[in-house]
């Protein structure tokens, strides 16, 4: 086992629930990217300067593994979401990764099991950070969506697919992840 590896399980283990995962990544997690090219932190509030940002992010970004995660402390939602994935298995959960295609972004659900409430974490979108209950994956996803619907009041509910995906390539760029993850299964039509 890498020392890496040895250092991501003893955290794991300093956290004992979902809400002590969000907590932990809201104090130790920043968004942004490490550049594959220079090993740099890229932050959008940072380098004040959107298009080099974005020029940088599309060129160079890498998904990280967890073990990277922790090491850089900063990460974009895909590479959250796999932070949180990782830690929720490793304690037992039922998980459910998705991507949105309005934002490209990704999210989370959790469940402790058949019969159970589900749970959507978010840790990236400022506006709806938190964890929300709902009584079924269906219902998680909905929500995820009317979130969405409500913060940016320009689109509509065409204007979002989601895609279910539960297998990552770590190391892919950018657009090599969104590839992989909408090669999933599309998620249902969504009806509010």
């Amino acid at each position: 086992m890498t020392d890496l590896k040895k250092e991501l399980f003893a955290i794991y283990d300093t956290i004992h629930n979902p809400n002590e995962l969000y907590e932990y990544m809201r104090k130790n997690i920043r968004y942004g990217f490490i550049s594959r090219e220079d090993h740099q932190v890229y932050m959008r509030s940072l380098l004040n300067d959107d298009k080099l940002y974005e020029d940088t992010l599309f060129k160079s970004y890498y998904l990280q593994t967890p073990e990277e995660l922790i090491f850089s402390k900063c990460g974009l939602c895909y590479d959250q979401v796999e932070f949180e994935k990782d830690w929720l298995l490793y304690n037992g959960y039922d998980v459910y990764t998705f991507f949105c295609t309005f934002h490209h972004h990704s999210f989370l659900i959790f469940s402790s099991g058949e019969g159970k409430k589900y749970y959507l974490i978010e840790r990236t979108f400022k506006e709806t950070n938190g964890i929300y209950e709902a009584s079924s994956l269906n219902e998680a996803v909905k929500l995820y969506v009317a979130q969405q619907l409500y913060h940016n009041p320009n689109i509509s509910i065409h204007d979002i697919q989601i895609y279910q995906y539960s297998t990552v390539n770590y190391g892919v760029g950018f657009y090599e992840f969104i590839e992989g993850v909408k090669a999933g299964e599309r998620y249902m039509e969504i009806s509010l």
